[in-house]
């Protein structure tokens, strides 16, 4: 591989990639063969008809050579019509025999760079380098499979170019002969297999099934093996859970870096994630009661741009597995700021001074926990704790927090009580205070509040300043016609922008307004997705000007993305300037495409903000 940044040629896979992607129909058949064979030349060699083991085993052997070949053929397709590109602006994957495809990842969009390190890639010292942009499932481009010592340079390079915080240090040789990332002094935890296996063990979850184990057996034992079907439902239910959160676990470890936390984890598949620190949205520690003897906790967070539930999410999530109290005490403190992490280590000792707490007369409906129940409101993030069997903190920085709600119910009004739900990003990681008294709750409410826009506007006017904006309070274009600062913050308000929301933007040419464009980005915390992108989104901008053809069709475009939930922002010259459209024709559009007219607002001095939200039922 030549130096990366070098030249803007299309590059092949490693050769071996061949194996990767013809191995699996190989081994399939593989299987069929000897699962077919086995018994007629077992049993003609244990009757000594050699004439027949030979005859059974010439074909095998001709078949598993044309598979070979075949296997071969197939990867070496797939190798020769594949290629990636390291632009200026973008990285390219070009795949397909018969179907030619192009994906492109700008750098500005890239979320993380991974390494994934299946079973059979590392048996042959190959990797898979899985670049993440936001949000969606199909928002990554998989580069499979590369050389262990390509992929590092590989993604230390688009880090780079994506302007991302300083890569990693290049790979070494270690005294003692092991590879050396450049980080183990910045190991924050780690996750021996033992460890894992026990802290899976010491599950509820599986002390059920042991239990349920038991009682059958002994039922059986006692001679009704009718109980015995009733041990299914476990097994089957929870065991592959439990196996496979062991295979992913084994062997995790976290460590440090500027700007980011990059764990590695699995035991068959391997991963690496890179997490960067201002996607987390929230943080929290989790400790069982039968964690409690060992010591030990699991920390895990929100993290902006990932889908909880699949495999990249998860793993994404988790920045601490199983770890003792020092390593989760390192592992918080490296995410939060020192007082923060000083009030999550108060409340998990249980002596830290709450701002809010459960008062006495809420004792009753929660008997065990309710003097454990209470908040700290820390200089950037509320800090919650719940719970004693199973103790939780959680932690949202007041810049994350996207909602608030306060509720009560029959009897919490009763005996003058309410809960504040704190929203964030979806995630492992929930925050909300139960049964607090009803003037704590109102007062958490606005002070939350409060302080939650004072850390967004703190948060802009930073990015503001980053950018070499002469005057934080607008934007850098002014001049062109663009929206002040403190103007586009109340848009975006009405136009229901919120934090941590998936953005899609479509109609951008030369003329648009970017300061409008950054305040939006600004306000979600994301870049604005382009036309190409085809993950779910929360929200839609378009931009329209009369000419640009049947405002209908391109509605119905950006429906094809859009969460059945989102609003659509129109986006159109004002009136009296050129490119002006119709508010008649803009009716007429929405009401063809299923959707009608909340809202319209001046976004500035040329355009025009018109909020289009599906009707109601």
């Amino acid at each position: 591989m030549t130096a990366l940044g070098a030249d803007d040629r299309w590059r092949r896979f490693h050769p071996l990639s061949t194996l990767m992607r013809g191995g699996l129909v190989l081994f399939g058949v593989l299987a069929w063969v000897v699962g077919t064979l086995t018994d007629d030349v077992v049993g003609s060699a244990s009757a000594g008809e050699w004439d027949l083991v030979r005859g059974h085993l010439g074909p095998a052997v001709g078949a598993l050579a044309l598979v070979l070949l075949g296997a071969i053929g197939v990867g070496s397709i797939g190798w020769l019509t594949s290629a990636y590109r390291v632009g200026s602006a973008e990285l390219e994957l070009r795949t397909g025999i018969l179907t030619r495809t192009v994906r492109r990842v700008p750098y500005d969009r890239v979320q993380s760079v991974d390494l994934v390190r299946p079973v059979l890639a590392r048996l042959i010292g190959l990797v898979e380098l899985r670049v993440e942009s936001a949000g969606g499932a199909d928002s990554h481009v998989s580069l499979a499979y590369l050389s262990r010592r390509d992929a590092d340079a590989l993604r230390a390079e688009i880090l780079a170019r994506a302007g991302d915080e300083v890569p990693p240090p290049t790979p070494g040789a270690r005294p003692d002969g092991r590879e050396d990332d450049g980080l183990e002094r910045d190991v924050l935890n780690r996750a021996p297999a033992a460890r894992v296996l026990a802290s899976e063990l010491l599950d509820p979850w599986s002390l059920l099934v042991v239990a349920g184990g038991a009682l059958a057996l002994g039922s059986a034992a006692a001679g009704r093996p009718e109980a015995l079907p009733a041990l299914v439902p476990l097994v089957v239910g929870v065991g592959p859970a439990k196996v496979r959160a062991f295979l992913h676990r084994c062997g995790f470890s976290a460590r440090r870096g500027p700007g980011w936390v990059r764990t590695s984890s699995g035991l068959t598949d391997t991963r690496t994630a890179t997490v960067p620190l201002h996607r987390v949205q929230a943080v929290g520690v989790v400790q069982h009661a039968l964690w409690r003897p060992a010591g030990w906790w699991r920390v895990e967070a929100n993290v902006a741009g990932t889908v909880a539930r699949d495999d990249e999410g998860i793993a994404a999530s988790m920045l601490a597995p199983v770890a003792s109290g020092a390593e989760a005490r390192r592992t918080i403190a490296a995410v939060l700021d020192a007082e923060t992490a000083g009030a999550v280590d108060g409340l998990l000792a249980g002596v830290a001074a709450r701002t809010v707490a459960t008062p006495r007369r809420a004792r009753w409906l929660a008997p065990i926990t309710w003097r454990t129940r209470g908040a700290v409101l820390t200089r950037s993030a509320v800090v919650v704790r719940t719970g004693r069997w199973r103790r939780t903190v959680a932690v949202v920085p007041y810049a994350r927090i996207q909602s608030l709600a306060v509720t009560d119910g029959p009897v919490g009004r009763r005996l003058r009580l309410a809960t504040v739900q704190v929203a964030t990003t979806s995630g492992p990681v929930a925050c909300r205070i139960p049964d607090i008294d009803t003037g704590d709750a109102a007062r958490l409410e606005r002070a939350l509040s409060t302080r939650a826009a004072d850390a967004r506007d703190a948060m802009r006017l930073r990015r503001g300043r980053r950018r070499g904006e002469l005057d934080p309070m607008t934007s850098h274009t002014e001049g062109t016609g663009a929206v002040p600062a403190e103007e586009t913050n109340a848009i975006t308000d009405r136009l229901g922008f919120r934090l941590g929301q998936v953005v899609q933007e479509y109609g951008w040419d030369d003329d648009v307004d970017e300061g409008l464009r950054e305040q939006i980005e600004d306000v979600v915390g994301e870049p604005l997705e382009d036309e190409d992108y085809t993950g779910a989104v929360d929200a839609a901008i378009l931009w329209w000007r009369d000419g640009d053809g049947d405002l209908t069709d391109a509605l119905v475009d950006v429906l094809g993305t859009l969460d059945e939930a989102g609003a659509v922002t129109l986006l159109t010259p004002r009136s009296g300037t050129d490119g002006e459209v119709d508010p008649s024709e803009i009716e007429d559009a929405a009401k063809t495409s299923g959707l009608r007219v909340s809202s319209t607002i001046k976004a500035g001095a040329e355009w025009t903000a018109t909020r289009l939200v599906a009707p109601k039922r």
